[in-house]
């Protein structure tokens, strides 16, 4: 049976600021990957001109938050 890894990025926004929360689940191989959860709150406004634009500014906070990961 295969297994699943999983990823989600939920983003919202208020007035002036985003937040991004990234949560994973299940496993790769053998090897849990369910242990990341971390919300990045005070984010700026993302660029809405395009989704393109909009989905590589979110990505970028994604990748530097698991970066920064111990």
């Amino acid at each position: 049976m295969a297994t699943t890894a999983r990823m989600d990025v939920r983003v919202t926004s208020t007035r002036g600021a985003s937040k991004v929360v990234i949560s994973t689940y299940g496993k790769y191989v053998s090897t849990p990957v369910n242990t990341i959860e971390i919300t990045a709150a005070g984010q700026p406004l993302f660029s809405t001109s395009t989704t393109k634009a909009f989905w590589q500014a979110v990505l970028a906070v994604v990748d530097a938050q698991v970066a920064a990961l111990p």
